[in-house]
């Protein structure tokens, strides 16, 4: 009826702007990018000059080009400061280019302007977490909940910040039951359901209320690939890689089934990474989940190169910048990791430079390494982690042992029990140690 509509004010009145740039967004949300370019573009014939940049913003979104879309949004916005769609296309144009500094001063604006719309806080959430700063996304959350208790998405987020921050209490419980009542058809209701019962340790109603969902929505690209997260945690490496590719087939433009294909990869699927990098270029959390699969997969060339992509997406990002360190280390190209790694660096990455200066014989490497004092838990966890994954688990054990009788808070300590499952020799060698 919408559409219906718009096209009819738009036969009426071919110039009016709000109507073509509704109807393409719509056309655009229903993947049909062809049509909503051919609205705008007649629309753009007719309309006065001053209404033009938000008309040519929405064209370079549909052509798939973010970059060029991004000066129209600005203009738009500095003519109508209080449209908070258009913050929200500015900001998902930040997102697809990866430039997550940029989207959150981008939503500031947009909370300043309009303090009471729940999406100025919400969005906050996925350049946090792609940047690691959960800190920033929890008060936002927290206050986008507080503006709108039953928002899906405001619940989905903020489920998601105290879960990744160790938080498996009756208040998370609650906030996906919550969900799940306001959106009992969404898949993601129910994975964040099953997400909290397996923290919880009820795992076998975790897998089943998935298998329920799928059981009544067998095409549901993201159920199956919550359903291959489940098995990754239960370490059923069949039922993923069945789920994963389930997922995939039924939803390959999703990155989140992509990241969960890539997840389930193995080196016989060399070209289904390569198609994954082509759909998503502009993707740098996806660059990175991919380089880190093609070291598992052995392929280190493969690996390093998709994370210069990745760094080259989001330069001040730390997250990427370790993986590319860390794969240079793996291939012994010190020269390369002193290029990229200064002493003033976090511990993590310095550990890395002294590897490389001690493997050249470089003369500040005693002064790097007495450089080496963690503050913090949080540095010693990410020493051992820089350690262990380079191969010298007896230092790693070193710095694990630092922490071996204090009570973390529950974040760090699923740090800390995650290091201990990938390198059970760390607790060994502590022992050993003592």
């Amino acid at each position: 009826q919408a559409r219906a509509a718009y096209q009819e004010t738009l036969a009426l009145q071919p110039a009016c702007a709000h109507a073509a740039v509704a109807l393409a967004r719509m056309l655009r949300h229903e993947k049909k990018s062809a049509e909503a370019v051919a609205v705008l573009t007649a629309a753009l014939r007719v309309v006065p000059q001053a209404e033009r940049a938000l008309l040519e913003a929405e064209r370079f979104v549909a052509l798939g080009k973010d970059e060029q879309a991004l000066p129209g949004f600005q203009a738009a916005l500095a003519t109508d400061p209080m449209d908070g769609e258009t913050y929200y296309q500015w900001n998902r144009a930040l997102l697809r280019l990866s430039r997550f500094e940029e989207q959150l001063a981008a939503l500031e604006v947009y909370r300043q302007h309009l303090p009471e719309d729940p999406g100025g806080y919400i969005e906050a959430y996925v350049p946090c977490a792609r940047m690691l700063r959960l800190d920033i996304a929890r008060p936002l959350l927290e206050q986008a909940v507080a503006l709108d208790p039953n928002h899906p998405l405001a619940l989905k987020h903020l489920f998601q910040v105290r879960m990744n921050l160790g938080l498996h209490d009756e208040e998370t419980l609650a906030l996906a039951e919550r969900r799940v009542r306001i959106a009992p058809e969404v898949a993601e209701s129910w994975a964040e359901l099953a997400w909290i019962y397996a923290d919880m340790g009820r795992h076998e109603e975790s897998v089943e209320v998935l298998k329920a969902f799928l059981r009544e929505h067998p095409n549901s690209g993201e159920a199956h690939a919550a359903l291959a997260w489940r098995y990754h945690y239960q370490e059923n490496i069949r039922q993923r890689r069945k789920h994963a590719l389930a997922a995939y087939a039924l939803l390959p433009e999703s990155s989140y089934v992509c990241w969960t294909r890539i997840l389930a990869s193995t080196v016989t699927d060399r070209a289904v990474l390569d198609e994954v990098a082509g759909r998503f270029p502009h993707d740098a959390f996806l660059q990175l989940q991919l380089s880190r699969a093609c070291i598992n997969h052995k392929r280190l060339a493969a690996a390093e190169g998709f994370a210069r992509r990745a760094v080259a997406l989001q330069p001040c990002g730390q997250e990427p910048l370790k993986q590319l360190v860390y794969v240079l280390v793996l291939r012994r190209k010190w020269h390369t990791v002193i290029e990229h790694v200064s002493p003033g660096q976090e511990p993590h990455l310095r550990y890395w430079l002294l590897l490389a200066l001690e493997a050249l014989g470089k003369p500040d490497a005693p002064a790097v390494r007495a450089s080496l004092l963690p503050e913090t838990p949080r540095e010693t966890l990410s020493l051992a982690e820089a350690a262990a994954t380079s191969g010298h688990l007896t230092e790693a054990a070193a710095f694990f042992s630092l922490l071996s009788a204090i009570a973390l808070p529950p974040d760090l300590e699923s740090y800390r029990r995650s290091l201990k499952k990938r390198f059970p020799e760390l607790s060994d060698i502590s022992c050993s140690q003592d």
